[in-house]
């Protein structure tokens, strides 16, 4: 658990131990009594400064624009190093019946059990029924 918070601690600063526990226990499986990570390691890879890399980030605008028909709830992390809050502005730009929440406190990406972000679920939700 020590790894996984000095890792994360920037993302979730207000965690106590026994949420520190529970984020744990969801990053990992266990394969013959072993925990292995429950997801890709490098799943952060493509979002490397494409100076460094050299990869070319995909303009992912047309899809989103595309989607625009489709009620859409953006929930953010205040303290969010890949969902930027400037971007979350142009997508209400481009999409002014966007809804968006921004979590307070809190990185990449929000649990969604956080007070803000279930009251904009419900109501989200609410909406749509």
């Amino acid at each position: 658990m020590a790894k996984t918070r000095e890792i994360n601690e920037v993302a979730f600063p207000d965690y106590s131990d026994e949420e520190w526990l529970a984020f744990t226990r969801n990053l990992y499986v266990e394969q013959d009594g072993v925990p292995v990570l429950a997801y890709d390691p490098a799943i952060a890879e493509g979002m490397a400064d494409p100076e460094e890399t050299g990869a070319v980030p995909p303009d992912l605008w047309p899809v989103f624009e595309a989607a625009a028909a489709v009620p859409m709830l953006v929930i953010r992390g205040e303290l969010s190093d890949i969902l930027a809050a400037d971007c979350v502005t142009r997508m209400g730009e481009r999409d002014p019946d966007l809804e968006s929440v921004e979590v307070p406190r809190v990185g990449h990406a929000p649990m969604l059990t956080e007070p803000e972000a279930l009251r904009a679920i419900d109501a989200f939700l609410g909406r749509l029924g």
